[in-house]
């Protein structure tokens, strides 16, 4: 029985065949030459260990490949049953005819050899390559999804985020020394930081996440993203798929492969940490955006892991805590580590944002800029919208829940809508996915209103004092009440 599968040539299936048996040995081999490597230089930039277990991986491929070419050229071709008798008489120099008595056959016990396993496998080729196949295909679905859908990603429900962060980017990349344009854009799809395309690059990041982040932390993120883009990452991940969619039965391409991905992320918090110079701030951005993160794409480069012990890794080493071989202690240090950045990460938060009322009450919001980024969620009758914004490199946010009669509308699709009272409306511009909300807004103060608490003696009537005035729901009855309890309150902190 030959090499020949139900889907493929004599040839062609044979070659395959011999191909995935080989790479068996040929990968087991690359690997542990490669964690011998890997092991040697464990104190050594993380980059080295990348681009080793890069070419690793890449070394298995190409063995596959020389494999194949060898077998399908048929320089290497395999030997049957009939074959090896036929050589054997051959090699004798029995004439067919010969009707002499033949020599008593030497009883020899061949036991595994070579011989042996190759008829073995040659008459087995066909099954081996049938199930070969049904899980290469199986994976390479899985790998077109996957891919598919990041490019889905680049193109749908993205909106452009505001100019700050867009300078900051470009003064990154100066930085850097990378000339191409970046596109920065906030997703409603994704949730953590990541890049998607090669040629043309963009950074998604989850919608309202960049207004939450201190302006050092969201800087560190882009320049992680950065060196994503810097090092070809993104085509160096894809073919990276594509071993592991072509070799998925071997171990040792999933370690390589997990190997690939934990040094590339290190590499890239090293790039960030020496693009902006602070460990302790990027190592808080790394625990806040684990906290937002749900899920990252496979294909995508996501900034945080998807895992607490990368997560604990990557902090470990950006703040320099090496593992010791007390393994119990080597937990409590990593923990401790990460108690402690989570406890400055919350006390900046606690400092920036703070209670809602309390916060909105005591800052002044940047006027000159009332638009950003708004979330909203569908909650029975109402609906509670977060607005967030940053302008000149001041941020705020505030939260309020409306009647859903309150709105124009509630699209599903990308549509825009307004909500009014007396004060102002805001101009919306988004779409709802089941209870969930998001996109862009615009808060325009009613003049007619502003002109009308001007003539009732109020003075300093401006844009923040609108804003409040929309947020209290305040009508002429009600600032007309204000004037009956308090006559003299003629000034914004009748609000």
């Amino acid at each position: 029985m030959t090499g020949q599968s139900l889907f493929f040539p004599e040839n062609l299936g044979a070659a395959l065949g011999w191909m995935v048996l080989h790479v068996l040995w040929q990968a087991a081999a690359i690997g542990f030459v490669t964690a011998i490597a890997l092991l040697a230089l464990r104190h050594k930039p993380a980059r080295w260990r990348y681009w080793i277990a890069n070419a690793a991986l890449a070394a298995i491929l190409v063995a596959a490949l020389a494999t194949f070419a060898t077998y399908y050229t048929g320089s290497s071709p395999a030997i049957t049953g009939s074959d090896a008798i036929h050589d054997a008489v051959a090699s004798q120099d029995i004439a067919p005819s010969d009707t002499s008595p033949a020599p008593p056959p030497i009883s020899v016990d061949r036991g595994l050899d070579s011989a042996s396993f190759r008829t073995y496998f040659d008459n087995n080729l066909p099954l081996i390559v049938t199930l070969w196949m049904l899980g290469m295909c199986m994976f390479l679905l899985r790998l077109m999804g996957n891919i598919s859908y990041v490019y889905y990603l680049k193109s749908h429900l993205n909106i452009p985020v505001e100019q700050y962060w867009e300078d900051i980017l470009h003064r990154l990349a100066q930085k850097s020394g990378f000339k191409k344009t970046i596109n920065l854009v906030e997703s409603a799809l994704v949730r953590s930081p990541m890049v998607v395309g090669y040629l043309k690059p963009v950074i998604l990041f989850p919608i309202g996440m960049i207004n939450r982040l201190e302006p050092d932390e969201a800087e560190a993120i882009l320049a992680h993203e950065l060196a994503h883009i810097l090092r070809h990452d993104y085509l160096f991940n894809i073919l990276q798929s594509l071993v592991e969619t072509l070799f998925y039965y071997h171990p040792a391409v999933w370690w390589l492969s997990a190997k690939v991905r934990h040094e590339r992320e290190i590499a890239a918090d090293d790039f960030a940490i020496g693009l902006t110079g602070n460990a302790v701030q990027y190592a808080k951005a790394l625990v806040a955006v684990q906290d937002m993160a749900l899920r990252p794409m496979s294909i995508s480069l996501a900034f945080a892991g998807s895992r607490k012990s990368q997560l604990m890794q990557r902090v470990q080493h950006i703040l320099h805590i090496h593992p010791t071989k007390n393994v119990s202690m080597e937990k409590m240090i990593g923990a401790g580590a990460i108690i402690l950045v989570l406890a400055g990460l919350g006390f900046t938060q606690a400092k920036t944002m703070g209670s809602l009322p309390n916060w909105f009450s005591k800052v002044s919001l940047p006027w000159a800029e009332q638009s950003g980024v708004w979330e909203g969620k569908i909650e029975g009758d109402k609906v509670c919208i977060l607005f967030s914004s940053r302008a000149q490199g001041d941020r705020w946010m505030t939260e309020d829940c409306f009647l859903k009669s309150e709105f124009s509308a509630l699209p599903t699709q990308e549509a825009e809508f307004t909500l009014t009272r007396p004060a102002g409306a805001f101009m919306l511009k988004g779409k709802f996915e089941g209870n969930e909300g998001y996109g862009k807004f615009k808060f325009t103060a009613d003049k007619a209103f502003a002109d009308w608490i001007s003539q009732q003696g109020i003075s300093e009537v401006d844009d923040e004092m609108m804003w409040h005035l929309f947020f209290a729901n305040a009508d002429k009855a009600y600032v007309t009440s204000l004037q009956k309890k308090c006559p003299a309150a003629n000034s914004p902190e009748m609000t």
